[in-house]
């Protein structure tokens, strides 16, 4: 709420005690006595106070998005690191796995040879080279046998004849094999050229089924490496680390541990009850004591996350914090956060830091609020706090996030003519009116006269006014409870 608004309800009630003091000390209807205050021109200045908590300029949890093991940790807690700076390196079985089996998808693809068809032309132009040379085996007898009977003819024309004929088929012969072998020949081309074709037509289809293989065990190969690399967590801002917790097990183990050593306590005591009847069991109640039993050991000292400790997926292993500039972010109550926005001054005083208050700058108010412990509204406001964090003596050097603080941040500053305490102003007949002191033409006796107001500003002690008052007016501003318009007062000495 606003504090001017507070601050006359504390000193109404105050002004009320003290009145019904006075009321008390005398008989019969006493003259009230009444506190005064002038009005004249001043300066008024509104603020709103809120209860806020110390944040740093930034803060981002670093967390590991696969499930792994600590295999080094490269700072310490309360270290200053820089953006990308290397935090922890973690180890995961599931990664591992998935290198392999993308090498060996790669080294299989790598294996995979081009092909070549034999089309069996060879094969052909071997069997027609065998059958030409049969023909000629078949043939080359005869013709010799009828050459030489046409050369053993007398007759001279006969024998001409005769020599004509062997010639003529001798020339059917060579057509013949000539025939054959090119024939042979023409389909053993055909048979080259088919298997050529085919040949060709299946590396293609072999190359592109290896370059896919290949592509995919790239892929396969290329993701686990990604997966490799998120297993380096770097820090995402400049800033100070501190420690994230580890998981459960180490406390698991801890409690089962105490109640191990319990349960040794209790047999033990039964044991002696019965007047020692049963086995000797005083080594159950050390078990309490079991080195790495105690709460994790000493990899998961104080529990918080060391060498050896797992780390499962999107927990936070570290948080970063950016304390090179100090805000407070203060809790605004919805009636009235209209009234505060960025760009206003305002004072905060951390309860930790015994010092002077912080003068600070509203940076942003929140669009939308969110229910407060008071069961109304409240709108978060980030203030930005005119200290520097890394001035090791200063006393910004004392903060620590989370930290309480009060802010009061001005809202608005008023200058107006009729300016008084802002104890005068008071409610009558649902109208606000201050009550001016009027005194006799002899001076003798001093009335109260109520004067209607509108209120221009209000502050943690002055009051802006509009009204049917001047300059050198005195109001009452005490005593005044119980006082009526017209009223006989007496202004205290």
């Amino acid at each position: 709420m606003l504090t001017s608004r507070r601050s006359r309800v504390l000193a109404l009630s105050a002004a009320a005690l003290s009145g019904a003091i006075l009321l008390a000390g005398c008989g019969g209807e006493p003259t009230p006595e009444v506190e005064l205050a002038s009005v004249g021109p001043g300066e008024v200045t509104e603020t709103v106070n809120a209860s806020a908590t110390v944040t740093a300029k930034g803060r981002q949890d670093v967390s590991a998005s696969l499930g792994g093991v600590v295999t080094s940790l490269e700072v310490e807690e309360g270290d200053t690191v820089e953006e990308g700076d290397t935090l922890a390196r973690l180890e995961s079985e599931q990664v591992e796995e998935a290198l392999e089996q993308a090498e060996a998808a790669a080294a299989a693809a790598e294996q995979i040879d081009q092909v070549a068809i034999d089309g069996s032309g060879d094969e052909t132009r071997r069997a027609v080279e065998q059958a030409t040379a049969e023909v000629r085996a078949d043939a080359e007898p005869t013709l010799a046998e009828a050459r030489e009977e046409a050369e053993a003819l007398e007759d001279e024309e006969q024998r001409e004849a005769a020599l004509a004929a062997a010639d003529a088929l001798e020339t059917s012969l060579e057509t013949t094999v000539s025939t054959l072998t090119g024939f042979g020949d023409a389909i053993a081309a055909a048979q080259d050229n088919t298997a050529d074709s085919l040949s060709q037509t299946l590396n293609t289809l072999l190359q592109q089924f290896t370059e896919a293989e290949r592509a995919q065990a790239q892929a396969a190969a290329e993701a686990a490496a990604d997966q490799e690399e998120e297993l380096v967590l770097t820090a995402p801002i400049d800033g100070t680390v501190q420690f994230g917790r580890s998981g459960a097990a180490g406390d698991g183990l801890g409690g089962l541990a105490g109640d191990l050593g319990g349960l040794g306590g209790g047999l033990g005591g039964l044991a002696e009850g019965l007047g020692g009847d049963l086995p000797d069991l005083d080594g159950l109640d050390g078990l309490g004591d079991v080195d790495g039993l105690d709460g994790g050991g000493e990899d998961l000292a104080g529990g918080t996350v060391a060498v050896g400790a797992p780390v499962s997926p999107g927990q936070p292993v570290f948080t970063i914090y950016d304390l090179s500039e100090s805000y407070v972010t203060a809790s605004i109550d919805e009636v009235d956060a209209p009234a505060v926005a960025a760009g206003q001054d305002a004072e905060v005083t951390v309860d930790a830091v015994d010092d002077e208050p912080f003068t600070a700058t509203v940076e942003h108010v929140d669009l939308e609020g969110s229910p407060s412990g008071a069961g109304g509204v409240a709108f978060d406001t980030r203030i930005r706090l005119h200290a520097d964090a890394e001035d090791d003596e200063g006393p910004a050097a004392a903060l620590r996030p989370g930290m309480t603080a009060q802010t009061e941040i001005v809202t608005d500053e008023v200058a107006a003519d009729l300016v008084t305490d802002s104890r005068a102003l008071v409610n009558r007949d649902d109208e606000q009116v201050v009550l001016r002191l009027v005194e006799d033409e002899d001076g003798e006796e001093a009335r109260a006269e109520a004067v209607p107001v509108e209120v221009l500003a209000q502050g943690l002690e002055e009051i802006a006014l509009e009204g049917d008052l001047a300059e050198g007016d005195e109001v009452l501003v005490g005593g005044y409870e119980g006082v009526g318009d017209g009223d006989v007062v007496e202004v205290a000495p």
